[in-house]
């Protein structure tokens, strides 16, 4: 099969929704409302206003960014039907991030009930119920009384093998930070496997563009280690996913060292990036992190349409339009807790 043949029609059908997502502009537009409910409101009219129906029943702020998560989940599956071989497994692989992120989810409020003691019922109703595509129930992992039956509720599927060899651990340390890890490397693992099953000029976007992504990851990890938490430099370094583009682990390494590590990362990309200047002149500790993250944020979004601007008929287009609609959901969670928040208007255009 040709590439046009491959390519051709979901290349076709991903712009036009590309062409149809909601531009910054608009997103600075809301962050100007002079509420939160009247932010929420200008989601009426776009493909988000059952978000918007969700707030004016419920008012709940968590309800709606999770429906907008649902939305975002929904759309980026439906990919899939786009696709065929290798394309298609790659899309999955893709999907498998939201799959991972409600079973890890689910794992802390079954953390917080059944190892630290802590009530949880009031997180239970924003967590995902949705039958997931491997097979655990939500309801049997956050309801499971001990380790065995919480064990016996992921027999069978990807993660039993994974939860069996790390939750000793999370007893030891009372912590779930390795399993989590352990789950995340899966995810990234089963990405790389899917892009090496690609063709060569497929292979090679992929890995440029989702190289990117996961190093925005692992610089905004170190970072906020760093600059909040005390972990032992080896743990940090060890927990760093693998499969970064332009920011090897020794970089990093370095990066982490200073005694400065915002302003290392800002050094090596402020020449080409903007929010350089801003991130520099702030000194609240999390007004940076946030800064740094939309700083990042933008190397990813002018590698995606750089891949855009070249040939058409490759894999490129799937990926890009799945880290952008993304993008999309995260700009208009930022802007809504920013309105919730009462945060300025000129300074939630500096996290988009």
């Amino acid at each position: 099969m040709t590439r046009v043949a491959t390519y051709g029609f979901v290349n076709a059908k991903l712009r036009a929704r590309i062409s149809m997502m909601l531009p910054r502009d608009w997103m600075l537009q809301m962050a100007d409302a002079h509420s939160l409910t009247e932010a929420v409101a200008k989601l009426n009219g776009t493909p988000y206003e059952s978000a918007s129906v969700t707030y004016q029943k419920t008012g709940d702020l968590k309800l709606v960014e999770a429906e907008l998560l649902r939305l975002e989940r929904d759309d980026v599956l439906g990919v899939q039907r786009f696709l065929a071989g290798a394309p298609a497994a790659l899309a999955e692989a893709l999907f498998r991030r939201y799959e991972i992120e409600t079973l890890k989810n689910a794992l802390r409020v079954w953390f917080a009930r059944t190892v630290a003691g802590r009530p949880s019922d009031d997180v239970v109703a924003y967590l995902d119920h949705d039958t997931t595509r491997s097979g655990f129930s939500v309801d049997a992992i956050v309801n499971a009384p001990d380790m065995d039956s919480l064990l016996l509720a992921l027999s069978g599927t990807p993660y039993g093998a994974i939860a069996a060899a790390e939750l000793p651990e999370v007893a030891q340390r009372e912590s779930l930070f390795r399993l989590e890890l352990a789950l995340d490397r899966r995810h990234y693992a089963e990405l790389r496997v899917a892009i090496e099953a690609l063709d060569a000029q497929d292979s090679a976007v992929a890995k440029r563009l989702l190289g990117i992504h996961i190093d925005l990851l692992n610089l905004l990890w170190v970072v906020r280690v760093k600059e909040f938490y005390q972990l032992p430099e080896q743990e940090v370094l060890g927990s760093l996913l693998s499969g970064g583009a332009a920011f090897n682990e020794r970089v990093i390494e370095s990066i982490y060292r200073s005694d400065a590590p915002l302003e290392s990362i800002v050094g090596v990309l402020s020449d080409r990036y903007t929010g350089a200047e801003t991130l520099a002149g702030e000194s609240d500790d999390i007004r940076r992190l946030a800064l740094l993250a939309a700083m990042l944020q933008e190397v990813l979004m002018h590698e995606i349409h750089r891949v855009m601007g070249g040939y058409p008929f490759n894999v490129g287009i799937v990926v890009a339009y799945v880290l952008l609609r993304q993008n999309e959901v995260r700009m208009i969670t930022t802007v809504l807790n920013a309105r919730h928040y009462g945060i300025a208007p000129d300074a939630v255009g500096s996290m988009l």
